[in-house]
């Protein structure tokens, strides 16, 4: 009796699980369309900027003319993107630069990337909540927040790619795929400096939900490793200053950083004495606190009722949303 009960559900959940795969799907497609449409249009009318699509424009024909990420507008002098920020995922563009050199690649893939991210995020709601509904309604709230729609809306940005393989990671968590999350993690790390952080913030999730030390410590030595292999390595090699220009000073909006210190080592060493002396200057005199409720109060701060899941973003929020001017 209780099998054909079970079966009875499943068979009267289905069309509610169709109907809402359809809906997200003709949602996800009408984004793709509608900001493909607008990327493009923008550009044909001159409306995008040098900063930052021409520069990432610029880096890529670099790759097919023996200037590897070439920028020339920082500078008196042709330096490497590689010096400023850390996105070598810029090279999988070089391969449709051969078919044709235009920026309308990096828009579409943009216009791409950021509604696709929907998808994974349905199903990881759909497994957490149970409910085809449920996960319907935060894959809309999604797609039509406005931090979202501003990104999909302006000049095309690297991380913007990383956004459906941050929601990939979030899904693998939750079926315990974890070759998948690596993968994942890796892909992410291409795309920005301070990714390295999101592995970590995997790991730490990885270990409350599956409570297994060892991979939970594989994931936080692979992000800090490529946070250190980046900031102290990679970056310095190619920063006409030495190392990321973020960090030094003397650079205008590009030395965003160099109030918490000079160096890497400078900073954590600062976040650790006086956390709450650059807790006040970045919540207080530079308008954190701002930043945080606009981007809790549209969601009725139920992130907070979830404080795990908020993991693997602690670092990026730190590094893009608080700290920063």
């Amino acid at each position: 009796m209780s099998s054909t009960t079970n079966i009875n559900l499943e068979l009267s959940t289905e069309p509610k699980s169709r109907v809402s795969r359809f809906c997200l799907v003709a949602l996800v497609l009408l984004e793709v369309g509608f900001f493909g449409f607008y990327g493009l249009s923008r550009h044909g009318n001159y409306l995008t900027s040098l900063n930052d699509l021409g520069c990432f424009d610029q880096a890529v024909w670099g790759l097919l003319h023996g200037f590897p990420f070439l920028i020339t507008t920082f500078f008196n002098e042709p330096v490497s993107w590689l010096g400023i920020h850390f996105h070598p995922v810029l090279v999988f563009f070089a391969p449709f630069y051969l078919l044709a050199p235009t920026v309308s690649w990096l828009t579409l893939a943009q216009a791409i990337a950021i509604p696709v991210a929907a998808l994974p995020l349905y199903t990881f709601a759909r497994r957490v909540t149970c409910s085809d509904l449920a996960a319907l309604f935060w894959a809309m709230t999604y797609l039509s927040s406005p931090f979202v729609l501003s990104a999909a809306s302006w000049d095309f940005h690297p991380v913007s790619l990383a956004v459906p393989l941050i929601e990939l990671a979030f899904l693998a968590v939750e079926e315990k795929r974890f070759r998948l999350l690596v993968v994942c993690c890796f892909l992410v790390f291409l795309c920005k400096e301070h990714f390295g952080l999101l592995a970590v913030g995997f790991g730490l999730l990885w270990l409350l939900k599956h409570h297994e030390p060892g991979r939970a410590a594989g994931l936080l030595l692979l992000g800090g490793g490529h946070v250190y292999l980046v900031m102290k390595i990679v970056m310095p090699a190619f920063s006409p200053a030495g190392q990321h220009l973020m960090l030094s000073g003397g650079q205008g909006q590009l030395s965003r950083y160099s109030w918490l210190g000079r160096s890497l080592e400078e900073i954590i060493a600062n976040l650790l004495s006086h956390p709450e002396a650059i807790g006040q200057q970045a919540l207080v005199d530079r308008g954190g606190w701002i930043y945080l409720l606009l981007l809790l109060v549209p969601l009725l701060c139920l992130p907070l009722f979830a404080p795990t899941l908020l993991l693997p973003g602690v670092g990026d929020l730190l590094a893009e949303g608080i700290i920063p001017v």
